[in-house]
């Protein structure tokens, strides 16, 4: 069951869901692209295990109106996909800067690049030892056309 949306924030632009925590203006939040490029190479914190990372990027994509999944076997890297799971959820990108700017340490974002399926492939550095690896699904721009009741 999606969430109710409230409508959307004056001041972010992000959706107003239950418990809503407004991440700032725009300016604010694109502020913290400068974060991308600065300490790629830091060894990340020890408390950021698997487990917590998916939690805390489950966290900040919720008020972007994604859901997180995780998928794989976290032994190489953290495998995590992002799905829109509300009617208006906000742009892929702003789910990347929310997620660069709310965090702590906030992570790196070493590549981008296209992935099947329409999907936004990042690798993030920073949280724990091994990479991110974030998959996210576009929003659909229409509802998918029905199929109709099997016969």
């Amino acid at each position: 069951m999606a969430e109710e949306i409230y409508g959307r924030c004056a001041k972010c632009g992000g959706p107003l869901l239950a418990g809503h925590e407004c991440a700032g203006t725009i300016e604010d939040q694109t502020a913290s692209i400068a974060k991308l490029v600065v300490d790629t190479a830091r060894g990340g914190n020890e408390k950021w295990t698997p487990e917590a990372v998916a939690t805390a990027f489950r966290e900040v994509a919720r008020t972007a109106g994604y859901a997180i999944g995780e998928h794989g076997s976290k032994a190489r890297d953290v495998d995590l996909i992002a799905v829109p799971w509300v009617a208006e959820p906000l742009h892929p990108l702003w789910l990347l800067s929310l997620l660069v700017s709310q965090l702590d340490p906030s992570p790196c974002i070493t590549e981008i690049r296209p992935k099947p399926h329409g999907r936004i492939g990042v690798i993030f550095q920073g949280m724990g030892k091994r990479p991110i690896d974030l998959s996210i699904m576009p929003p659909q721009s229409s509802p998918p056309a029905s199929t109709g009741e099997a016969g």
